[in-house]
């Protein structure tokens, strides 16, 4: 036996959940279990930072899954979960709670089988940001329907107790005491200090205050998730007053960015050691790389206050560069398909598609044939906001709703055929030949539609056609083999009917080109010839059976009248004039001459 080794890697859709929150994992493979029932073993890891020389990134194992046993690394314990694996060991997929920022990135998952193996690749990304805020005049001035305002005017909500926490566990560090969202004070501390006490005043922690009055005053802690749009700085040789900043963005296409804005952009990897302007009238600038005379040794958002005991906001007419923020125009990168017009919605868009089309992007072709628009049997082929129907025989019309070819009379149509019941009873042989004696044979039937029209249910029989024959129980429709000498009614089936030439009409002729078969219910139109006067109704029609109208019309010679009067006008007198039919006499003489000048007359 040849045993293949499989080995596949896989990158599975990106898993995007805010700070604090859940995510759950997929592990994807295909590997099924091995012939001797061992069961797989699961690893998940951590993949870090850029791929080095020899292309391997750096590895930080979570846990390894097998036979029932799961271990879990220190540094992810009490965080990760596999919630499937007890009840399938085939389930990988892993949770993880408590997502810090520096839990975003790349994992992987390893199922191994005997000696195949598949590995799947998660990307994670963990959103959002907690920013320390204080009040633009002084430290502690921000009641607890102050805190939640501040924080809603800089983009941002405040923050929850388990946001704080998970801030604290990527290392922030912040000896402020602020508003959470549960109405409890708190603050992270990393290195316990005097006047800066952890959670357990030694040890590091976030210290909580407790449950306040609202109207107590702090600072507060603030939550941004989501960048809709890009923060930008700009400048000017001369500097920017808070006014000037504002009206500088604004011919830019864009406006002051909010403290929240310039905070997620900041962890966007937003690196610019210059001071500028923000919205609520405070001045900041965002270092992800440490240098000299850029705010310190720690990446963070820096801010430059008035009074020396870090409070206050510059004042208004100060110069400083400024940060603006534009937003996304969703609507730019054309998102709706199939010439649909793109309206933006708040941070999102909407599209008004074309008709024919659906979707969130008018990525949907309607299927203009889920309504069967096609009649008497056609078949219809979807198109662009349109469709086709191509119509069986004897059928015309956009939808095949026209019947261009008939049935005899007692015949009854469907699909392109004709069909009659007979109650008399034959044998099988004796109705075919009555079939054939009528253009046609005992009904075939070729599909469900036609099955349904006779109103019969095929119940097909095993036995050789010389032996037994199928026939309708008319009772109940049902369908049954029977011996074929039973005498028995039976359904005759042909073709439709067309109309030939029609027929000739003496001293007359057809209008227009004539042809040798016409559809049922067609009309044609008789024209009497040169000197023949027409009488009765010039048309006939096609019938349903196939034969034309008995042609009622009658072309008859013209005669002229012995004598005519001409009635005419000469300069407003009203004339008459005779005229005799010349005549041949046998009498010569004077009264020859005279009677043919009496021919003429005027009066």
């Amino acid at each position: 036996a040849i045993t293949h080794l499989l080995n596949e890697y896989k990158t599975s859709r990106r898993v995007q959940e805010p700070l604090s929150g859940t995510a759950l994992l997929p592990c994807v493979f295909t590997l099924r279990p091995s012939p001797s029932n061992e069961p797989p073993r699961i690893k998940w890891t951590k993949l870090w930072g850029q791929r080095g020389p020899d292309g391997l990134q750096k590895q930080q194992s979570i846990l390894v899954a097998k036979d029932n046993i799961i271990k879990v690394k220190k540094a992810f314990q009490g965080r990760v979960t596999l919630p499937g694996y007890p009840e399938n060991r085939y389930n990988a997929s892993l949770v993880l709670t408590g997502l810090r920022s520096s839990d975003s990135g790349m994992y992987r998952c390893e199922v191994v089988v005997g000696i195949n193996d598949e590995q799947d690749t998660v990307p994670l990304q963990v959103t959002g940001v907690v920013f320390h805020y204080r009040a633009p005049h002084d430290r502690y001035a921000l009641s607890f329907t102050d805190a939640k305002r501040v924080c809603l005017e800089n983009s941002a909500n405040i923050a929850t107790p388990a946001q704080l926490q998970a801030t604290f566990d990527d290392g922030y560090d912040n000896c402020d005491a602020g508003w959470l969202s549960d109405q409890t004070v708190r603050y992270p501390i990393q290195s316990p200090r005097p006047g800066c006490f952890g959670d357990r005043e030694d040890s590091p922690g976030v210290r909580n205050y407790g449950s306040r009055d609202p109207d107590e005053m702090f600072d507060v802690y603030c939550f941004a998730n989501g960048l809709q749009g890009e923060v930008f700085h700009t400048s000017v040789p001369e500097k920017l007053s808070l006014a000037s900043a504002s009206t500088h963005c604004h011919t830019l296409g864009a406006q002051l960015a909010t403290v929240g804005q310039l905070y997620l952009a900041w962890q966007g990897g937003l690196d610019r050691c210059d001071p500028g302007w923000l919205a609520d009238g405070s001045v900041r600038y965002p270092i992800n790389l440490p240098r000299r005379n850029c705010g310190g040794d720690e990446p963070g958002v820096r801010t430059v206050y008035h009074n020396p005991n870090r409070t206050g906001f510059p004042d208004t007419s100060d110069l400083f560069d400024a940060y603006c923020y534009q937003e996304d125009d969703p609507c730019q990168t054309n998102p709706c398909l199939h010439g649909g017009s793109c309206l933006t919605e708040g941070e999102g868009y909407s599209c008004l598609c074309p008709q024919g089309y659906s979707g969130e992007s008018c990525e949907i072709d309607i299927d203009d044939c889920q309504s069967n628009p096609c009649q008497n049997g056609g078949t219809c082929i979807d198109e662009i906001n349109s469709f086709v129907c191509l119509c069986l025989p004897s059928y015309g019309g956009a939808t095949c709703e026209k019947d261009t070819e008939g049935c005899e009379h007692n015949w009854r149509k469907f699909h392109g055929h004709c069909y009659r019941y007979f109650t008399r009873r034959h044998t099988w042989e004796d109705a075919e030949k009555d079939c054939r004696e009528h253009s046609g044979h005992l009904a075939s039937i070729h599909s469900t539609q036609e099955q349904d029209f006779i109103n019969g249910q095929y119940q097909g029989s095993s036995q050789t056609e010389h032996l037994k024959c199928l026939v309708l129980f008319h009772e109940n429709g049902k369908w049954n083999d029977v011996p074929c000498n039973y005498n028995l009614p039976y359904i005759c089936k042909k073709g439709t009917v067309l109309c030939g030439a029609p027929p000739t009409v003496d001293n007359a002729f057809l209008i227009g080109r004539k042809r040798s078969h016409y559809d049922i219910h067609s009309v044609v139109r008789y024209q009497c010839g040169d000197g023949f006067l027409q009488r009765h109704i010039p048309t006939i029609k096609c019938r349903a059976n196939g034969k034309w109208d008995r042609p009622k019309i009658i072309c008859t010679k013209t005669k002229w009248p012995d004598s005519l009067f001409f009635i005419f006008f000469v300069d407003n007198v009203l004339i008459c004039h005779s005229h005799h039919e010349h005549r041949k006499h046998k009498r010569h003489g004077s009264g020859g001459h005279r009677g043919q000048q009496e021919g003429h007359g005027h009066f």
